[in-house]
This record gives structure tokens, sequence and C-alpha cells, in this order.
């Protein structure tokens, strides 16, 4: 296209101002001289065909002059301050306005992006000047009118970001047709076999359609004053609506109406003249009226819809509008921005007030602009009513406390309770379109860091934020410690106490942040989420293998009655596979299935942490609880049969205690000491050491010695059901000594268990015999292995987790002094091989192993799982010794362990 044939675009414009333009072509030209685009075609093609576009919308000089040199910047040596020399500085701010970023400007800046920085740098200017984004959608249509000259790779990105991002824009700025362009290349890329299904609709409803307009004005013109002059359109559906059409098919089973209509009129007053013909002439479909008059669109659209139901029961859909507002609907801002119409162009668009407060918020982070930007600009809206018959638009899932920083801007940090439609509702209940919302303030800011996650834009989420950093520092430092810790826990399987954290330092970097400190400051703040904070710390566990959409979920809550209905919302995230609610104790329980995306189970288990402590509630995967549950069942059965096998060992064999325990504890140790030596090798963690002077570390390793040893001198003398109630009694004495400072409702269950137990030891002793010294021995044993489940308990709890196999490792080493004690005692160098080596392999079975599954389950799930299933040994230990000795009589503690096992849960449960 030469000179002469643009000029006849822009013959709109004064003789002075066609004038720069032709200076601005002529420049453009001889700047793009030499370069040439995909296609082979000269490079100054593009930005003349969409100075062209701009010049049909109807655009000024400065918006064409800047469409001709907009990327002059990025590919000759034409600078914005030669733009700004020529031709003056809206020129050169629009050209510099729609000139991207390029990697080398956020060099420096790991947390910055260049492609949203340029999106955050187009946004910001927006509000300056609107002409800018305008500019920019029409660049972006005619790259993608030209995409097939580009790589089927960068298509497919070129197609995707187009959809996600310009597309939404267009439809923000109401620029419909524009938008419907942008979406129908789009498709062509990324679902191409959908879009000629579409097309294909789209010619099938257009004769119908047609037809239908022409017999509703028929019927308008009959009835219709002269006075009102009327305009009948038939408009053709945008591509999600046929989206939606070809998806649900039955249209008068599914509401769907498969025609729009468009009517014309010269005033507001006789668009509601018409709506009421409409109305007159057929019947309405319920719920179906929207005003959009009195109460404009997020992107400044304007007119009334309703759906009436033909004779034939045809639904069609209505829209009125007057003819300035049908202009608009189709060409969007691009009908007002351009310099005479350009006063007061905002007014149209409500939502770029927002953009200042967002873009301040995450100045220094890309990826948290661009995920504001997503809920708060690109995401479809829903009007809400506040107080004085203030009306707010916000994103569709917006929750109640969004709506109050809306409506109240800073205010909302001294929120004390929201109300919807004058009920009392949780902070993060969902709204609904046209609900009235209001709230009770404090005199004080009663913002805490769960509210960020009660919010879903990122404006509430700014004012949350400028409100956390109000906070004393070592407040803050003491909360985002404490959600950093449990966020490594979640995603490393590691305690953030174990971690040698020097070594991580250098990884805060890819956050911009040089120290611990300065990243719990951030955490408590909001301004970094501690699980991405521990994605980055921890890269290595990254799933290489892809992740499936949703995953299959077990949620187990336990809660006072009086927070029902806020869990019950809470567990709401998800339509559950299956739930069950049960009263227990004056508590609620509620457990469930649920299939949830990575997203939902984040955000079920963050609202589930601000109602409740995390022993409370647990929700694992369905695999992890199942591998947890096998683990756990083994677990019972091998410590069950531990004694029974023990006793057949001493029996049936010349192995003696003082042996068996020596092997056990030079067995622990050689497999301990491999365990250990893996983990350290392949290790992508590297761990605190643990200190073998610890006074819990050796108590543990005294007792735990002191229980093996004492455990087979008993079970050379007595039998194995005896020796295990010995130990199971042992546990009952600590729950007894434990509530005896606090004694709940049931703690008399504790002490009846104790007596049930003590029955069964009698019942036993008179049907099988005894030996007092053996029963002296598993008095001692059961002492020492309550001691040690006691205090190895606390020690692990507090610094154990990843570091179990060290613990063990320590475990056997401290005991091994002890253990040597034993060797002049001991007949190894005597023993038959095969004695030896069964009793190794006793040790690997019923040692080593469970050690194995039980740090396996305790990473998977909370170990208050396998506890609880600890006195199940005892049955495990009857049916062994019941099969071992062909007899009958252990089964005779049966009944008497079975309501032992139901008081004392019912005792440790309350």
């Amino acid at each position: 296209m030469q000179w002469n044939e643009f000029r006849t675009h822009i013959r709109h414009l004064s003789a002075a101002d066609q004038e720069r333009v032709r200076q601005a072509f002529e420049l453009g030209m001889e700047l793009h001289r030499n370069q040439l685009r995909k296609s082979g075609a000269p490079y100054f093609t593009h930005p003349l065909a969409t100075a062209d576009m701009l010049a049909d919308m109807g655009a000024d000089a400065d918006s064409l002059i800047a469409a001709l040199l907009h990327d002059t910047i990025e590919d000759t040596p034409f600078t914005v301050k030669d733009a700004r020399a020529r031709f003056g500085p809206t020129v050169a701010d629009l050209i510099d306005g729609v000139t991207k970023l390029m990697p080398e400007d956020v060099d420096g800046h790991p947390t910055l992006d260049d492609r949203i920085e340029t999106l955050r740098k187009i946004f910001t200017l927006l509000k300056k000047d609107v002409r800018i984004i305008v500019l920019k959608l029409v660049d972006r249509l005619h790259n993608m009118q030209t995409i097939e000259f580009v790589s089927p790779e960068r298509q497919e990105a070129l197609a995707r970001e187009t959809s996600e991002v310009y597309v939404t824009i267009a439809d923000r700025l109401c620029m419909q047709e524009l938008r419907d362009e942008l979406e129908e290349y789009c498709l062509g890329v990324l679902e191409p076999e959908l879009l000629q299904q579409l097309k294909s609709l789209r010619k099938q409803n257009e004769p119908q359609g047609k037809k239908i307009s022409q017999k509703m004005k028929d019927a308008l013109t009959k009835i219709a004053p002269q006075s009102l002059p009327i305009e009948v359109l038939f408009e053709q559906k945008p591509w999600e609506s046929l989206r939606n059409q070809v998806l649900v098919g039955d249209f008068a089973a599914t509401g769907i109406s498969a025609h729009t209509i468009v009517f014309l009129t010269q005033t507001s007053d006789e668009c509601y003249r018409v709506l009421g013909l409409l109305h007159e002439l057929w019947q309405q479909e319920i719920l179906s009226f929207e005003d959009y008059i009195n109460h404009r669109q997020i992107n400044g659209y304007q007119g009334l819809h309703t759906t009436i139901i033909l004779e034939d029961g045809t639904r069609v859909r209505c829209k009125i509008r007057t003819h300035e507002m049908h202009v608009y609907a189709r060409k969007g801002i691009a009908s007002k921005c351009f310099e005479n119409e350009a006063a007061g162009v905002m007014a149209y668009l409500p939502w770029t007030e927002h953009i200042t407060a967002l873009s301040k918020d995450s100045e220094d982070r890309s990826e948290q602009f661009w995920e504001s930007l997503k809920s708060d600009i690109l995401r479809e809206s829903i009007t809400i009513h506040g107080p004085n018959d203030t009306v707010q638009l916000l994103p569709t899932s917006a929750t109640a406390l969004d709506a109050i920083f809306y409506l109240f801007g800073e205010r909302g940090l001294t929120t004390k309770d929201i109300f919807i439609n004058g009920t009392k509702v949780p902070f993060y209940e969902e709204l609904s379109n046209g609900c009235s919302v209001s709230a009770a303030f404090a005199d004080l800011p009663q913002v805490e860091l769960p509210w960020l996650r009660n919010v879903r834009t990122g404006l509430a989420s700014a004012f949350i934020r400028q409100g956390l950093a109000q906070v004393p520092e070592s407040q803050k430092m003491m909360l985002g410690k404490s959600l950093l810790e449990h966020a490594v826990r979640t995603y490393a399987k590691v305690e953030w106490g174990e971690l040698e954290t020097t070594a991580l330092l250098q990884r805060l970097s890819a956050l911009g942040i040089s120290s611990f400190e300065t990243l719990y400051e951030q955490i408590a703040e909001g301004k970094i989420q501690a699980e991405r904070a521990a994605r980055t710390l921890f890269p290595e566990h990254k799933s290489r293998k892809p992740q499936p959409e949703k995953r299959r979920w077990n949620l187990s809550v336990r809660f006072p009655t009086s927070l029902t209905d806020i869990v019950s919302k809470a567990t709401r995230i998800g339509v559950p596979r299956s739930l069950t609610f049960h009263h227990l104790n004056g508590d609620c329980q509620i457990t469930a299935d649920y299939d949830l995306s990575a997203e939902q189970s984040q955000e079920l288990r963050a609202l589930l942490k601000t109602v409740l402590p995390d022993e409370h509630w647990s929700l694992v995967t369905r695999t992890a609880l199942h591998i947890s549950i096998a683990a756990s069942f083994i677990l019972i059965v091998l410590w069950g049969l531990d004694p029974v096998f023990a006793h057949l060992l001493l029996w049936k064999s010349d192995i003696s205690p003082s042996d068996l325990t020596f092997i056990r504890f030079v067995t622990l140790f050689i497999a301990t000491t491999i365990l250990y030596g893996l983990q350290s090798r392949f290790s992508n963690q590297k761990l605190k050491p643990l200190s073998p002077r610890h006074p819990a570390l050796v108590t543990s390793a005294l007792a735990l010695f002191l229980t093996a040893f004492c455990s087979y001198l008993a079970l050379e003398l007595i039998s194995p059901i005896q020796y295990i109630l010995f130990i199971i009694e042992g546990l009952v004495v600590i729950a007894l000594l434990k509530n005896i400072a606090v004694r709940t409702m049931h703690w008399w269950q504790l002490h009846l268990s104790f007596v049930i137990i003590t029955l069964g030891i009698i019942l036993l002793i008179l049907l099988q015999g005894t030996s007092p010294l053996g029963l002296l021995y598993a008095a001692v044993s059961s002492l020492g292995f309550a001691l040690y489940s006691e205090v190895s308990a606390r020690y692990q709890r507090g610094i154990i987790h990843a570091r179990y196999p060290a613990f063990l490792f320590w475990l056997s080493i401290i005991g091994m002094p002890f253990v040597l004690l034993l060797l002049p005692f001991t007949t190894i160098q005597t023993l038959p091989a095969n004695d030896l080596l069964r009793s190794i392999l006793f040790v690997i079975v019923f040692s080593v192993l469970p050690y194995g599954l039980y740090y396996e389950s305790m990473r998977r799930v909370k170990s208050d799982l396998l506890d609880r299933a600890l006195p199940f040994v005892c049955l495990s230990t009857i049916i062994g010794e019941a099969l071992s000795t062909h007899s009958f009589t252990p089964f005779i503690a049966a009944p008497l362990l079975l309501v032992f096992l139901w008081y004392y849960s019912a005792a440790t449960r309350s």
C-alpha cells in the first residue's frame, strides 16, 4: 500500500494532521526498508496494516503516527527521544507504551519476567491513555492474521497468549468485533476442528435468525406507535456462546437460546418502551431480564436484555440498545478514545481504578501481578450492593472479605463481622450476583495472615498485606517461620529445624531475598507464599512425572459443634465422592473422599488451618493413606509376632537372651549404617547432624537396650501373651500418669483398662503357669519400653523427621557399649550356623523391617494413626501363640483384651 492509497483511509483528519501522518509514513518506510517479515513481505507492511485498521476505527493523528512507528524502537536505531523530538510527547508515550520489554531490561531482578512486565507497563499506562491498549490489540490482531508464516510451536504459543490475555482485554474494552476476530484466529490454531463446527453452526443459525427478526419486527410494527422507530437486527452469537450451544445441544431443555435479536432505538426511555412491547407480545422467560442501562457492565456496555418465548417454543435472546449504545457494543472503547470523544472515557472502564493498587503491591514480583491481573481484571464480574445504594463490580468467585475491601478500602482492615443479605457469614463466603454486603467494624485493626486465604482478588490482598506490614517485627518473624516450617514439612517431608540452612541461602536469590529473616518477614506479610518458598528452596522435589489434574484425597476432621457451619462450608471446595458425618463425645467428625486438584487441596488445607489446630484434621492422598494403613497393619502383625518367634527361637535352639540381644544390636547397627550412608550419599538435602550427647538420645538408647535384653530374658521363661500384656500395661501406666494433672470426663476408663489388663495377666498365669523371675523381667521390660516410647517420641516430635535414619544409627551406636558388656556372657562363636542365620533373619524381619515401615508411615501421614493402632498388637500375639502352641488357651484373654481396647481407645481419644 502506497501513501496515496493509505491517505484515502484518513480523510477524517485535517490537512495538517494528514501531513504529520505522511511524515511518519515515510519515516517508517525508510527505517524498515531492509527488513522482511517471516512471510517474505517488507516489514513495513505490518505497521501500515495496523495503522490502516486504526484509521478505519476513526483514529486520530497521534494514534496513527504511533501505529506506523510502533516497532521502530525495538527493530531500528530510532528512539523514544527521537519520536518526542519529531512528533511530540503524546506520540512518544504511545510508542513507548506498546514497545515490549526485553529480557535484558529485567536482568538482576530474578522475580521479574519481561513478558509480564510488558503487560504491567501497558496496563499502568492504560489509565493515562487508553489508546495504548487499543493500539496493542490492533497490533496483535494483524500478527494473528499473518500467523501461518511462523513455526507451529510459535503459532501455538502466540494463540494461547492471545486467548488468555488479549481476547479478554478486548472484552474488557467492549471491543466485541475485534474480540471475535482474535478469538476466531486462536481457535483456528488451537482447536481447528471445533472452529469449523462453530462456523457451520453460525451458518445454520443465520437464516432462521433473520426470519425470526423479520417476524418480530412485523409484530412490533403493528402495535408500536409511529413516534417509536425501532430497528431490528439479527446478531451472530460470539464464539464462546456457540461453544456452549454445541456442548448442551437441546436448547429447549437447557434454556439456552439459539438466536439473538437486537432492537435499536433513539433514547434510553425508548429502550424501556420496547421492552414493555416485547413482554406484551410474547411470554418472558422467568429471571431472564437484565438492566445494563442503569448499571453498566464492567466493560462499559449498556443495554436491556431479556429472553422471550415464541409461539412455537423457540427461545430468543433480545438486546435493546440505543444506536449509540450499539456502536459502543461493537467498537467498544475505540469509539470513545480518539480526540474529540476522549473526554470522560475512563468512566466507561471502572476496573481501571484498581490497576495502580495492584501494580504497586506487586512492583517487584511479576508472577503476583499476573495472578492479580487475572483475578481482578480479566475474570468475569458480578454486581453487589453496599451501604447507601453503593454498587460495586467484583470478579466472579470473589468472597465476602473481597467485597469489604472493594466497598470500604483501607477501613476493611478493622472488619469484625460480615453480613450478606443481613445474615452473618464467614469471611470466605462466596458472593452471588446482586447480593447486599455490609460489615461491623472495630476501632483497631483486626487483620491477620489467614485473611489472605479468604480473598481471591489482588486488590483485597494488597490491602491485607499493607495491614500486615504494620505488625511488630518480632511477631512477623515468628509467624513467617511457623508458616515456612509447615510448608517445608508438607512439601519436602523434612522438619525445618533438621536442615543445615547455610547451603539453602543461595537458593533464596531466586526470590530476590538475601536472608531467612527477610523471608520470614515477607511470608508473614503475605508478599511470598510459604509454599512457593518451599518449592524454591527444594527444587529437587518437583516431580519428574506429569501429575494428574486431580487426585483422590481423604479428609478427616474432628471439631466442636459450634464450628459445624464453618467446617461444613470449608469442605464444599470440592464435591465429595463420599462423606460421613458423626457425633462423637460432644464433638462432630467428618470423613470424606474428594477428587481435588493441587490448588483445591491447598485451599482446603489453608481454610482448615484457619479454624482448627493441626491435630484435629488430616488431609492426605488416598494412595498415601492406603500405604500408611498397609504399613500399620504389617507393623501390628510383625510387632505382635515378635515375642512369639523370639520365644520359639529361645526355647528351640541354643541361643541365649544375651546372644539374641547382641545379634539384634549388631544387625541393627549394620542396617542403619547402610541406610544412613545411602541417605547421606544420595539425599539432596543437607541435614543438621544429631548430637550423640543429647540426653533424650542417650536415654532412648539405654531404654531400648534394657527393653530388648529384659524382653528376651522374660520370653525365655514366660509365654508371649503374658509378656505382651505387661508391655500393654506399661502403655496404660504412661497414659494414667499423663492424666493425673488433667482429669478428662473419661479418665476412669484408663483405670478400668489397667484393671482389665491386670485381670488378663492373672488369668493367664493361672491357666499357663509362670515364672516369678520371668514376670519380673517382663515388668522391667515394660517400664523400659514405656520410657523409650515416651522419651523417643518427644525427641522425634521436636526435631526428627527426615533424620530418622540418623536417629536409628545413633541409637545403635550409643547402645553398642552396653551390648559389648554382654559379650563375655554370649556363645556367639560356638553357635551353629543355622541358629546364627535364623537369629539374624529374625532381627531383620522383626526389628529392622518394622523400623523402616514406621519411618515410611511417619513420612506420609500423621503418626497418631499408628499410635492409636499400637495396642492391637496383642491380638496378633494371641493368634501367633495359639498357632505355634496348637492351644486355645491364649484366646481366653481375647474378650478381656477387646473390652480393654474399647475403653482404652475411648479414653485416649478423649
